[in-house]
């Protein structure tokens, strides 16, 4: 069903004054949100300025003293220890095979190496 008549408003339109001030109570509700969320941001930013600044005397400088540290003591159970132990025994078996590779390389390498001065002095 058409409304042959533009000049009347169907039922379900609304007049157009009453859409702009429901639209600019959403913008003004909209506007506050963002005001408060601005503050937010604001102090936040401020502790976190406040937060580096008592920060940077912790950080140890390049040009300051090293720090010492000594390990007096490692409260572990036994068997958490033997656990650790044999994890990083597993693990250094791929570090093992690959100097274990190099090193025979290097021994091949120099295997033929003696092999050439042998057969060019010959």
């Amino acid at each position: 069903m058409v409304n042959e008549d533009p000049a009347k408003p169907q039922a379900s339109q609304s007049h157009p004054v009453t859409l702009l001030e429901k639209q600019v109570q959403l913008l003004s509700a909209m506007y506050q949100l963002q005001l408060e969320q601005q503050e937010r941001l604001d102090a936040l930013q401020a502790g976190q300025a406040a937060l580096a600044e008592s920060v940077k005397g912790w950080a140890g400088r390049p040009d300051g003293p090293a720090h010492h540290v000594e390990i007096s003591d490692l409260n572990m159970p036994f068997m958490s220890m033997v656990g650790f132990i044999i994890k990083a025994w597993l693990a250094s078996i791929p570090a093992a095979l690959i100097i274990g590779l190099v090193a025979f390389l290097i021994i091949v390498a120099a295997g033929g190496l003696s092999a050439m001065r042998y057969l060019i002095l010959r």
